[in-house]
């Protein structure tokens, strides 16, 4: 089953590993960053994949995560400092 996954700080060293190995599972992958450390170096060879989209933000951005939460079902920060790496969004 394809799942529509959200990944923050998707353009660093964490969050681009984990995209691609996502993407390897057949999930559609949304990297958000906004570049202050990720680097789109990190995420060239992901972009070619049509399952894998950038949007350039701040995560200070409400309405814009809001936005990209939607439809979501699991919302990874690889860009948090806290121990909550994975938030299951119930498919919404």
């Amino acid at each position: 089953m394809t799942r529509r996954v959200l990944v923050t700080g998707g353009a660093g060293f964490i969050g681009s590993h984990l995209a691609e190995r996502l993407l390897l599972k057949g999930q559609q992958v949304t990297l958000f960053d906004d570049l202050s450390t990720g680097s789109r170096e990190n995420i060239s060879h992901l972009l070619s994949n049509p399952d894998c989209t950038l949007v350039e933000g701040s995560i200070r951005d409400e309405t814009l995560i809001a936005r990209l939460v939607d439809g979501c079902c699991l919302l990874y920060t690889s860009d948090a400092a806290d121990d909550t790496p994975c938030v299951d969004l119930g498919g919404r």
